[in-house]
């Protein structure tokens, strides 16, 4: 498969249905054997297939052993590849509210298209993939960002077709039978459990160790950064900022300090509504994957009368924007995050402004150190890490 440099008389592994050893130390695929190698291994007659799940914090690849008995060594290679392309996608994407199967569905096509695309493998029979999604809509769509340069599609917009035609989808074993709203019905192999895409509870460390080979990724051969770039850009983070934020942000006053007890969208806090006169400082890690976040939260937060700066920061600051000034073309940071450095200045900020209302917002997407102090105010920190112990935390769900 692909640059396979095992031989016959080579040492085999000793599970040899779980070959991450052959991931490790192939050129091309060693990305995808260095996050599984992270995860607990653990075979289990509950599931059909295989699938990535956490359990009290630690990451697990969960397989079947009949099952994984049953393929080729090929496909073994690519299901563990599969696998660990929902591990990598964990800090990148989450359904958002949208149906878990069918967001399911629309990531599994964009990950075998570009494993197929970037590695130059074949995709299993009857696997999900473009030709599916084109054999229920009758039309012709391109391939996902990443795969042939065509920037047409990606996992939103497979999501919406598959919703548009999809009636319902019933499980048998590791088949899918798929019922389409016009009564056809198609069958399709399922390799993946429906924990895929479900590991946000990862331990923090662990979730900074996998950031941390995603941040090197290039390291691993040119088709592996090419992949996480596709990646990236196929299955982009969402955040419902224009459903809901900017009603929040249109409104004359409005702070982050207290909850907006009127809104609830997944248990999150909200501007609420307020006299006072306020400022607002933010903060955003650039030290991995927060980009498509960033641009929105950016959008929102900069537009604010009362927005006074944003600080861009890894395990320091790295540049601090003040109102009025040119967005950074580039702002990249070097791994590891530290809000402490954030925290020191918020509250040089406090001594100076003791007569405003301060509001204090941080964005960031990994794990974060302990804090040693906090300010006056509290902090609202939008994160997809864990949670951050002296801080108020709200997640997003993405």
């Amino acid at each position: 498969m692909g640059d396979e440099v095992i031989t016959k008389n080579e040492l085999l592994p000793q599970d040899e249905l779980l070959p991450i050893e052959r991931l490790l130390i192939n050129y091309n695929y060693r990305l995808f054997g260095a996050v599984l190698v992270l995860l607990e291994k653990q075979k289990s007659e509950a599931v059909q297939t295989a699938g990535v799940s956490v359990y009290q914090g630690r990451g697990m690849l969960i397989y079947n052993p009949a099952f994984m008995a049953s393929m080729t060594m090929e496909d073994r290679l690519f299901i563990l590849m599969h696998e660990a392309s929902h591990v990598i996608l964990s800090s990148m994407s989450r359904s958002a509210g949208r149906d878990k199967t069918l967001w399911n569905f629309a990531t599994d096509i964009v990950i075998n298209e570009m494993l197929a695309h970037n590695f130059k493998l074949k995709i299993p029979e009857g696997l999900l993939d473009m030709a599916f999604l084109d054999s229920i809509t009758g039309k012709k769509t391109h391939s996902p960002d990443g795969c042939n340069g065509i920037v047409n599609i990606n996992a939103d917009d497979i999501y919406k077709e598959l919703a548009l035609f999809i009636e319902h989808i019933v499980r048998r074993g590791n088949k899918a039978i798929v019922t389409l709203k016009n009564g056809r019905t198609e069958e399709i192999n399922i390799y993946g459990e429906e924990c895929d895409e479900d590991v946000s509870g990862l331990d923090g460390r662990v979730k900074q160790m996998i950031k941390d080979v995603l941040n090197g990724a290039e390291e691993y051969g040119r088709a592996a950064g090419n992949f996480v770039k596709g990646l990236l850009k196929a299955v982009k983070k969402s955040f419902p900022f224009k459903d809901v934020l900017k009603k929040q942000f249109e409104k004359k006053d409005y702070d982050f300090s207290r909850p907006n007890r009127r809104i609830k969208v997944c248990d999150s806090f909200f501007p609420r509504r307020k006299t006072p006169a306020f400022v607002v400082y933010a903060a955003v890690d650039v030290s991995a994957s927060t980009t498509e976040l960033t641009e929105d939260f950016l959008g929102y937060i900069m537009a604010l009368p009362q927005f006074e700066e944003v600080v861009f920061f890894d395990t320091k600051i790295q540049h601090v924007l003040k109102k009025g000034q040119p967005m950074p073309i580039v702002m990249n940071g070097y791994g590891g995050t530290d809000i402490n450095c954030v925290i020191k200045r918020w509250q040089k900020v406090e001594d100076n402004n003791r007569s405003k209302k301060l509001n204090f917002v941080a964005l960031t997407d990994g794990y974060v150190e302990e804090i040693e102090e906090m300010t006056k105010e509290q902090i609202l920190v939008l994160t997809t890490g864990i949670d951050i112990d002296g801080a108020r935390n709200v997640r997003i769900r993405v």
